[in-house]
């Protein structure tokens, strides 16, 4: 009898356990980045910190992943830091990163310094391919500024560091945290 009440007892609070996690309304996704010595983010668009590529995915866009050990898999090995994000409600279909704002960059393309305008929430896909990818696609982030401009995985990378450059210093859903550099910052 005594044996029966405990593995009852193991199964209520398994269960409760797992409904807690059920109703949970945020999920976390995560970006690999290298950082400077001092830990500061190089908000660079090369394919080391927000290339926005096909990478095997049907549509270019910007990796992001479940775990950091997704990451580190992908990198293979560690990133100097990560870009977290969390997502407030992805049981509801709410899956933007950034909150509803218009934001103005200035990125050098073909050449030439411009001004952009970035609208957000971007949206992020969780495709699962593979397993644990999410991604946010290079026309999600170029949305209002293909109209005067041809697409480019280039320069939606461009954006998406400012972007993000903007959001974790702005944005307290967007955070850098450390990973093989300590003092990993926004700036």
């Amino acid at each position: 009898m005594r044996h029966y009440k405990i593995h009852t007892k193991l199964v209520v609070a398994a269960f409760a356990a797992s409904a807690a996690i059920a109703s949970s309304s945020s999920a976390q996704v995560f970006h690999g980045v290298r950082a400077h010595d001092n830990g500061v983010v190089l908000w660079e668009h090369d394919a080391n910190n927000f290339g926005v590529s096909a990478g095997g995915q049907p549509k270019p866009g910007l990796s992001f992943y479940d775990s950091m050990e997704a990451v580190d898999i992908e990198l293979r090995g560690q990133p100097d830091c990560y870009i977290r994000v969390m997502l407030p409600n992805p049981r509801q279909n709410d899956l933007s990163v950034g909150q509803n704002v218009n934001i103005q960059l200035q990125i050098t393309h073909g050449g030439v310094r411009q001004n952009f305008n970035a609208n957000f929430p971007w949206q992020i896909i969780n495709d699962n391919i593979p397993p644990g990818h999410w991604s946010i696609l290079g026309a999600t982030i170029l949305a209002n500024i293909l109209p005067n401009f041809d697409y480019s995985n280039n320069l939606a990378s461009k954006v998406a560091a400012e972007g993000f450059r903007y959001l974790a210093q702005n944005d307290p859903q967007v955070t850098v945290i450390p990973g093989t550099n300590p003092n990993c910052a926004a700036q």
